[in-house]
């Protein structure tokens, strides 16, 4: 036999709100809910309130974009195409422009990984660090394909992540590469959005 009845909430209640925003209207009923939502909206949007990722301050007339792959000027092989990848696929997720070759495009998104260093988080030497840093700079331009305008860049873009030290070398650079695909994830959302937004 249940003898606390407060651990079960009226789930009717909520509907007593919803009640009092509809009013008799004819053969029916009329809700204020719909109109309510539009007021809030556009309450928003008149004390500057926006949306995430509904932002496109590019000039009206690009539409296209390019992104070959990225130049690596690093020891640390491979990295350009794991860059190049996910700035495209931030690019076609946002649908703002459609990818196309560079012949066909309106701007063209082009990177340069300048440096890459890893570096113990540990503040004396007497600590055995179990983590390391890795630290990525990258150099990144957008430019317009019919004058060559620079529409935006960032010479010296960081980006870094965290990975863990194993006492197995394989297993330590495995972390470190996985560390690097995150830290690339992060920098191609971070420029995509500082991009559309810059204007």
């Amino acid at each position: 036999m249940i003898k606390d009845k407060t651990m079960f909430r009226d789930t009717r209640q909520p509907l007593r709100f919803f009640s009092l925003l509809t009013f008799p209207a004819g053969r029916g009923t009329v809700t204020l809910m719909p109109l309510i939502l539009f007021l809030l909206t556009a309450v928003m949007v008149s004390c500057g309130y926006r949306f995430a990722g509904t932002e496109n301050n590019l000039p009206p007339d690009i539409h296209s974009i390019a992104i070959p792959v990225f130049e690596n000027k690093t020891s640390e092989s491979g990295i350009e195409n794991c860059f190049t990848n996910d700035f495209i696929y931030e690019f076609t997720r946002s649908k703002y422009l459609a990818i196309v070759k560079k012949k066909e495009s309106d701007v063209v998104l082009t990177g340069i990984i300048t440096g890459i260093r890893s570096a113990s988080i540990a503040h004396t030497p007497e600590v055995v660090s179990a983590e390391e840093r890795v630290v990525i700079t990258i150099d990144v331009e957008l430019q317009r394909t019919d004058n060559g305008e620079i529409l935006w860049c960032n010479r010296s873009f960081v980006e870094k992540q965290d990975y863990a030290v194993e006492t197995d070398k394989l297993k330590t650079e495995a972390n470190k590469k996985a560390a690097i695909q995150v830290l690339s994830r992060r920098a191609a959302q971070k420029i995509h959005n500082s991009i559309f937004q810059s204007f």
